[in-house]
């Protein structure tokens, strides 16, 4: 049965391939950078005496390394998926033999899945897990890419089949098996070699008791010496690094990015948030040092973030963990035919739920939870440094194991009418606790409406509400786990594995709910004619208004697409602008001056992302009706006359959505307030600051929701009013503000006012030494900056100004 599962996988992957309407990803990127390696693999292949020169005369020359494509870090990426894609290409067989090499390793794939959830399980169970692993779009999708996913998840599952059958067995011969198996691991990417000393502990600490432990583990050693000692003796006779990323440090730089907390990076983005401050604090604590430094400054910043914002840094964790299980690794949603998203992707929360039940059900011994262990070290990786979108495709498999394992132990256990009422009832002391948060929240939620909290209280009272709104969910799943325990009478072995798991839970979802900044949890929705926002926005004195050059309103709107409306934009009680069934979106709203980013190569990535998702989605869509760029959430610029803000101690902006046909809305989207005061940080347009805020990968993962797909340069800023006030009218009546919970003001809108400042960059002296200053009045002995040093300036967020007061 195996075989056949197996087969039905190579048969649609070679299909797939074929086939010449079928998707499939480009050589690009990675794929090229594999193919080139590849190149270099099969030229040694191909060329063995000349290969044997080399590893007996020191190696290859720099020349040499550049030419087979063994500079830099690829070959050390995937060696095990990287040695037979170079077999193939010593074949000939060029682009097509290198998506079957992926192919061969689906159908691997595929049998594994089915033969594991056989012996775990039943037959049922590994059919059902390998029928829903064809099923998910990203099986065929990377099933035929030149990339590592598809052999990485055939290394997981093949990882936890062995060790499966080496509990069964433990015996020499599977000990030496399981020790083969671990070097293959080793070998399969270089993120997974952190995994191999822990499964290696967890063997020993499995044969603790045995009487035969020393020979069981010597026979694993042997096996992990088989594959081991030759790649090793190899890479050291042709003068190759055993390990160069740690070498080069780049591995902490990856791990700051993803754990940035300043600028809430969640994943790979560019050199330019090296601008935050705890890097620079960690600069400068280990200037003079020249014993690896980068990596001793990454390492430093890293651990300076989370000593600094601990909560916020567990937070963005949380989050991270969240998009990995809740977001599919398809490349992109261009070839679904749903706006928002297909349903599978709806419903794939839900199965990630299920999925884990079933990991919970089988803690009956290892044999039924060590295949999870690989899955388990994936997340934590890639929540704890860079997070992208593909990455969790090798851990899908197993997922879906588990997910069909659980309604299969569930109906083959007791179920709630035969449970024994001493098994349920709980103790006095937690129907004491469980009694006690209870009626708290209910008292809490029920007392609200009645009580109109100062804005000094605000912040408690959100606190408090996300508090309680994550006590019941860490009770909920804490109290669904210990019900499915006793119903189904397993686990009863690990009872603190349970407890343990509850209390990190907990702690992960408090932290998150009451430390995340969710800079969109506030929001409103111009839905019917006569709805308005109406924003006052403080002009301090301060500013030299007489001498201001232009000015402009900027608004974080995101619109309706089926139908026609009409919005009206009024400032001061003067019509200042009016939209007619659209925004008027223009290409400036999403990139950056050509002076500062056109020459990256990341960047330039991004806009070609976000058109092939127009032309792969809008256009086949809308087709005429395309809405092009005004189908995406951005800053909508609004122009202003002098007279709007001369003179004024006061700005007065209303939104009024004249004319709304069915299904029509305009969001408006603003921040959290607690306090006003002058200088307050807020989230604010970032026009000519720092490109790498966005991600192509970011775009990519939520691509399919045009609310969080977010494409714009938005950053938070310090705003130069020392206040607004903002209210919502539903028709003649007002109605609630930017507050979903509680009825009363705790946000602001997003309408920022940008007043141009007069002045210029020059070179000026300041302690001794030069510095870029943007001056409103140079004299004749400033030097003007070049483009170049400009834009040097612009890399930095907190040191570059653009010349707008923003408001």
């Amino acid at each position: 049965m195996a075989f056949l599962v197996g087969g039905i996988y190579l048969v649609l992957g070679v299909g797939q391939v074929l086939s010449p309407s079928a998707e499939q990803i480009p050589l690009t990127g990675d794929s090229q950078s594999y193919l080139r390696t590849a190149s270099g693999i099969s030229h040694c292949i191909t060329h063995p005496g000349w290969t044997i020169d080399h590893l007996f005369s020191g190696g290859f020359s720099p020349e040499e390394k550049q030419n087979l494509g063994f500079d830099g870090w690829i070959l050390h990426h995937a060696p095990l998926y990287l040695i037979p894609l170079g077999i193939s290409q010593a074949m000939g067989t060029g682009e097509t033999g290198a998506r079957i090499v992926t192919i061969l390793f689906l159908a691997l794939l595929g049998g594994f899945v089915f033969d594991l959830g056989r012996r775990l399980f039943s037959p049922l169970v590994g059919l059902c897990a390998a029928l829903i692993t064809l099923l998910d779009p990203a099986t065929l999708l990377y099933g035929t890419a030149v990339l590592t996913e598809i052999p990485l998840a055939f290394l997981v599952v093949l990882i936890g089949w062995i060790f499966v059958r080496w509990v069964e067995q433990k015996n020499p011969r599977w000990s030496l098996i399981l020790g083969l198996g671990f070097g293959l691991l080793y070998l399969g990417k270089i993120t997974f070699r952190p995994l191999l000393p822990i499964l290696v502990l967890m063997a020993a600490a499995y044969l603790w008791k045995r009487q035969d432990r020393v020979r069981l583990l010597v026979f694993l050693g042997l096996g992990l010496a088989i594959i081991l000692i030759p790649w090793w003796l190899g890479l050291l006779s042709l003068d190759l690094p055993l390990n160069p990323v740690a070498e080069s440090g780049e591995d902490m730089l990856w791990l700051f990015r993803g754990n940035n907390v300043h600028l809430q990076g969640w994943e790979t983005v560019g050199a330019g948030d090296a601008s935050t401050p705890e890097l620079q604090q960690a600069v400068a604590e280990i200037a003079g040092q020249s014993d690896v430094l980068i990596r001793k400054a990454y390492q430093r910043a890293l651990f300076l973030g989370i000593q600094h914002q601990p909560l916020q840094w567990a937070a963005l964790v949380g989050r991270k963990l969240v998009l990995f299980w809740t977001h599919p690794a398809v490349k992109n949603y261009t070839s679904h035919p749903f706006w928002t998203m297909p349903p599978w992707l709806i419903l794939f929360p839900l199965l990630i739920l299920v999925a884990c039940f079933g990991w919970l059900l089988s803690f009956d011994g290892p044999r039924r939870w060590i295949p999870a262990v690989p899955i388990l070290y994936l997340s934590a990786a890639h929540a704890l440094s860079h997070l992208v979108s593909r990455y969790n495709v090798p851990t899908l498999p197993i997922v879906y194991l588990y997910a069909a394992a659980a309604p299969w132990i569930l109906l083959r256990a007791p179920w709630i009418g035969t449970w024994r009422k001493a098994d349920w009832r709980p103790s006095a002391g937690w129907f004491l606790i469980g009694g006690t948060l209870a009626a708290l929240a209910l008292g809490f939620f029920t007392a609200h409406p009645l009580w109109r909290p100062s804005a000094a209280d605000v912040r408690s009272l959100s606190w408090l509400a996300s508090l309680f709104k994550a006590l019941g969910l860490a009770l909920a799943g804490w109290a669904g786990a210990w019900i499915l325990k006793r119903s189904t009478h397993v686990g009863h072995r690990t009872p603190w594995g349970l407890i343990s798991g509850g209390i990190l839970g907990g702690i992960l979802i408090l932290s998150w709910r009451g430390s995340d900044p969710d800079w969109d949890l506030f929001s409103v929705r111009l839905e019917k004619s006569g709805d308005r926002v109406v924003q006052r926005i403080a002009i301090p004195h301060t500013l030299p208004l007489s001498r201001i050059e232009s000015g402009h309103l900027e608004i974080d709107m995101l619109r309706s697409i089926s139908s026609e409306f009409t919005l009206e934009v009024w400032v001061n009680g003067r019509l200042a602008h009016t939209y007619n069934g659209g925004l008027g979106a223009e290409p400036y709203d999403f990139t950056l001056s050509p002076l500062v980013h056109g020459y990256q190569e990341r960047y330039l990535r991004i806009i070609e992302t976000l058109t092939d998702h127009m032309e792969g989605d809008l256009e086949p869509r809308y087709k005429d009706r395309n809405p092009g760029l005004d189908a995406y959430r951005r800053w909508v610029r609004v122009p202003l006359e002098p007279g709007d803000y001369m003179g004024r101690d006061t700005l007065s902006v209303s939104l009024v959505l004249q004319r709304a046909g069915p299904g029509a809305y305009i969001e408006i989207f603003g921040d959290q307030v607690m306090e006003s005061s002058p200088g307050r940080v807020l989230r604010g347009p970032a026009f000519f600051t720092n490109a790498y805020l966005l991600s192509n990968y970011r775009f990519r993962v939520l691509a399919g929701d045009r609310r969080e797909a977010d494409v714009r340069l938005t950053t938070d800023i310090p705003l130069d009013s020392s206040w607004s006030e903002s209210s919502f009218w539903k028709g003649d009546r007002p109605s609630r503000d930017l507050s979903r919970d509680f009825g009363v003001q705790r946000g602001e809108y997003r309408i920022r006012l940008r007043l141009r400042m007069p002045g210029r960059y020059v070179w000026r002296e300041e302690k001794g030494q030069p510095r870029l200053k943007w001056i409103a009045n140079p004299t004749a002995e400033d030097r003007n900056p070049t483009g170049e040093e400009v834009r040097q300036k612009m890399i930095y967020i907190q040191g570059y100004f653009d010349g707008f007061a923003t408001l």
